[in-house]
């Protein structure tokens, strides 16, 4: 059993946001988080969630605040509509977490199904 796992989510509504958009993110996001951390605020950028149809996408980090986590979204050019407290609250049964302390996202693999378009 895991205890609840706390980071903070930006959200970002991003009109038009692309995966390849999100990808170029991640990385200047995670540069920023980086040059943060060197500065003396040890922020780690996790990852992001992407929601195509939304238009929305949240970046999950690790950092001592949401005023450092609005610092590094504006440096990167992250669009971000505000910080969310956030918790991973694992299903009883997982094996594992899926936000780990290296920062990598892990996953059981699953069927994803996508809507049938009429």
């Amino acid at each position: 059993m895991f205890l609840p796992t706390p980071f903070l989510a930006a959200k970002c509504y991003w009109p038009g946001v692309t995966e390849r958009a999100v990808a170029l993110a991640a990385g200047r996001g995670a540069a920023e988080a980086e040059a943060l951390s060197r500065a003396g605020s040890a922020v780690g950028y996790l990852g992001s969630i992407l929601f195509p149809d939304d238009e929305l996408v949240l970046c999950l980090f690790d950092a001592p605040s949401s005023a450092a986590v609005r610092r590094v979204a504006e440096r990167a050019g992250i669009p971000c509509e505000r910080v969310m407290n956030s918790q991973w609250m694992p299903h009883p049964g997982r094996q594992s977490n899926p936000l780990t302390a290296d920062g990598a996202l892990h996953r059981t693999p699953t069927t994803h199904h996508k809507e049938a378009t009429p």
